[in-house]
């Protein structure tokens, strides 16, 4: 049997729990009464990743093992621990001593789950048997802490078997809290004094620290304990809690707290109450007790106010409100967050597990939510990137779901597209398309697919879009590429259908279209102007909403003939009487057919066109030559030109002069003004026999070969003008040159206008009259 034995121990430890089953069940049945298979079996069936791991056949063959004529210790540890019946418990664990007396576990087991009065004598007895441990000294320990018994605590705490440095510094730290307990200050202030300087690796944490400034305020030594204080950060996650595994638990929640009051008993200074609010604040939080959650938001309120923007402050509180359902609170905790540590927490901030209350919030909070952030966008808007990641996500989708669109929009449009980071443009997409503004619905849809590449979502929804913009093709494209992402989508396939008909449809009126505008195209004058006429009335999207009564008024004719007209307009499909609008109106709505609002268009075009030639023409008459001055007395003034060649150039120069000015061509004006004064003056200058002349520079030239300029300072030094005529000539010399393309763009003080134009007619009038 012993053979088997050992076989089944090999079976339990390579863990191949059915081979160890079926042996075992094998040797039942041989010798059912061994209480040894029994402990087996019972070993079997408690072990935790067996699959078939049973409770009530563990105690079944455990129970069968304390009751037979071999017992095995274990057997009575096993059952004490799964009995919920604490006395039961206590039963068992004595059954056990009384066969096994010396057994460490159950001794310990007998200490632990004993009544308190009994406590003192079983320890005393594990004491005499010799069996203590650290494992009963730190039970003991806690056990005299709790109870206030700090120098049975003390003296239990001297007699603990130290195994390794952190286990010595800990059993110190006891001792230093032990002493301070029993009111031996010095000693205690030794201890923290000798922990701070030894805890080098800080194993204590700040507990050394918290010692030493209750052994210095009780000694009076304020200052000095304020000095210690400083050396804690403000913004650190006290624990009252140490733990040197396995052999010691120390616990000084009471120290701590009493630390706290400590302090604020001896300060006034805000920023310095203000660090010790928020250390008890984050101490209380972590407590995780609800009696203390007033206290904890009091505390870390104070504290953000003095000590503001502190990151483990704000998130503290964001957590309780969170826990407590104030989500409004918590998500404006958040966006503190964001926008002062976000460089720091950016991967924690960016969680989608940080803002996942949103999704849970009420309508009201929620719309809070979006003018909060909204609010904060518009005003740290050199930052707003920061804001368009997991928070928008999670507000986004939360409004999506409660239909929202204007308030995504209103996020949205807060934003610089390409500087955003979220992943929420599908519904602001779609939010587009239902407020109606298809076009950005297109565009933002776009973007989206360059992110994640073609949907069957976003290509059935281009679809649609498409569809309501009429651009059926493009929008049977879309479905089609849906349907075959998707195949077993119904909708895009019942999409895809139904616009492929529509399309079959459209192209059959797109060819009787065709044929109305070639006949409309042959209609006589009186029959497109009255269809002009009713065209004028079309509303932006080119829908007439006509009233019966005004269908005369819009055609412009009496009643029965406005009747037969748009009923012959109806027939011959120039116009369109439709109910696919989204206009509210109960009267009559037409659109014109496509092809025929082109060649209205073109014939509006060309009458435009006529009529501004037949203006222009109508102008010029003889009362505007007489107004600008062509009369007979200016063409007299030409008999002094010698040249006959010239004066029949300036005669026709003059009448295409004022006829520039009658159609208003201020330019050809210009440059002919200083062509016509520079042609008088080389005529007449040649007329006095002058072939040559000494300019201004000490040269001489050939007056046939000279400028304006050059020809109007001979002129002047001749006498032909006189000095205020010369200046004014001079003024528009610059004109000349605008028959140069660039000049005007580049000499700004040369201005194309009718004053100038005006100016230049009046000095060549004076000038050919002079002369």
């Amino acid at each position: 049997m012993e053979e088997k034995f050992q076989q089944i121990t090999t079976l339990l430890e390579e863990r191949l729990y059915d081979d160890a089953e079926k042996l075992l069940l094998e040797l039942k049945n041989e010798d059912y009464n061994n209480t040894a298979i029994d402990f087996y079996l019972g070993i079997l069936y408690s072990k935790y990743d067996n699959p078939k791991k049973s409770d009530e056949k563990s105690k079944k063959h455990f129970q069968n093992v304390i009751n037979g004529e071999y017992v095995y210790e274990y057997a009575f540890i096993f059952l004490a621990g799964k009995e919920e019946n604490k006395n039961h418990s206590l039963r068992l664990i004595k059954k056990g001593l009384e066969v096994f007396p010396d057994s460490f576990e159950l001794n310990k087991r007998l200490l632990i789950q004993s009544n308190i009065k009994e406590k003192e004598e079983i320890y005393q007895e594990i004491t005499k048997k010799g069996i203590c441990s650290n494992e009963i000294y730190n039970y003991m320990f806690s056990y005299y802490y709790g109870l206030g018994k700090y120098q049975d605590a003390y003296d239990i705490a001297i007699k603990m078997n130290v195994e390794s440095k952190d286990f010595f510094l800990l059993i110190e730290l006891a001792k230093g809290f032990c002493s301070y307990r029993i009111n031996d200050i010095s000693k205690a202030k030794s201890i923290f004094t000798f922990l701070i300087e030894e805890d080098i690796n800080q194993e204590l944490d700040v507990a050394p620290f918290i010692g030493a400034v209750l052994c210095n305020l009780k000694q009076g030594e304020i200052n000095k304990g304020f000095e210690l204080f400083d050396e804690i950060p403000f913004d650190y996650a006290i624990s009252a809690e140490l733990y040197s595994y396995p052999e010691f638990t120390f616990s000084f929640e009471t120290e701590l707290l009493g630390f706290f009051q400590e302090l604020e008993n001896n300060t006034k200074n805000p920023n310095i109450l203000a660090k010790i609010k928020g250390l008890r604040g984050i101490y209380l939080s972590n407590v995780d007790d609800k009696k203390n959650e007033k206290r904890v938001i009091k505390d870390l309120e104070y504290a953000n106010r003095y000590l503001p923007n502190t990151f483990i402050y704000i998130e503290t509180l964001k957590n309780i409100a969170e826990s407590n359902d104030r989500n409004l609170d918590a998500f404006n905790y958040g966006l503190s967050l964001i926008k002062y540590t976000f460089e720091k927490n950016e991967k924690y901030l960016e969680s989608e597990y940080f803002w996942g209350f949103i999704n849970s919030s009420g309508l009201d909070d929620v719309l809070e939510m979006t003018n909060s952030l909204i609010n904060i966008i518009q005003t740290d808007f050199l930052k707003n990137k920061i804001y368009s990641g997991a928070i928008c996500e999670a507000l986004i989708e939360k409004l999506y779901s409660l239909k929202r669109y204007n308030e995504i929009l209103g996020i949205f449009k807060s934003f610089n597209t390409n500087l955003m980071k979220g992943d929420f443009l599908f519904e602001v997409a779609y939010s587009f398309s239902e407020k109606g503004d298809l076009n950005s619905a297109k565009e933002i849809y776009e973007l989206y697919q360059k992110k994640h590449g073609d949907t069957n979502a976003s290509l059935n929804n281009l679809g649609v879009i498409y569809r309501k913009q009429n651009d059926l093709h493009k929008a049977q494209e879309m479905f089609k590429k849906a349907v075959e992402l998707k195949p077993d989508d119904k909708t895009a396939l019942n999409n895809y259908e139904n616009v492929t008909k529509l399309v079959v449809e459209q192209e059959k009126q797109e060819e009787e279209i065709n044929k109305s505008a070639i006949v409309f195209n042959s209609e006589n004058a009186w029959i497109k102007g009255k269809l002009i006429s009713f065209s004028k009335q079309r509303n932006i999207d080119g829908f007439i909403v006509c009233p019966y009564r005004q269908l005369p008024q819009f055609l412009g004719v009496s009643e029965i003939k406005a009747n037969e007209l748009i009923k012959s307009f109806l027939e011959k499909k120039y116009v369109i009487k439709t109910a696919d609008h989204n206009i509210d109106t109960n009267s009559s709505v037409y659109r014109i057919n496509s092809k025929i609002v082109e060649l209205i268009e073109e014939l509006q075009l060309v009458n435009q066109r006529e009529n501004e030639l037949i203006s222009i023409a109508e102008n010029i008459n003889i009362d505007q030559y007489n107004k600008f001055g062509f009369d007979e007395k200016l063409i007299k003034s030409l008999d002094k030109v010698v040249n006959p060649e010239l004066k029949s150039m300036l005669e026709r120069d003059l009448n295409e002069n004022v006829i520039a000015l009658i159609t208003k061509s201020y330019k050809t004006s210009l440059i002919m003004s200083g062509s016509i004064i520079e042609a008088v003056l080389l005529d007449h200058i040649t007329s006095k026999n002058i072939t040559s002349y000494i300019l201004e520079n000490g040269k001489s030239k050939k007056t046939n070969q000279m400028d304006l300029n050059e020809l109007l300072y001979i002129a002047n030094k001749e006498a032909y003008i006189d000095l205020q005529l010369y200046h004014l000539s001079h003024a528009i010399r610059g004109f000349r040159n605008l028959i140069h393309p660039g000049v005007e763009k580049r000499k700004t003080s040369i201005i194309v206008n009718e004053e100038n134009a005006a100016l230049a007619w009046s000095i060549v009038k004076k000038v050919i009259q002079e002369i």
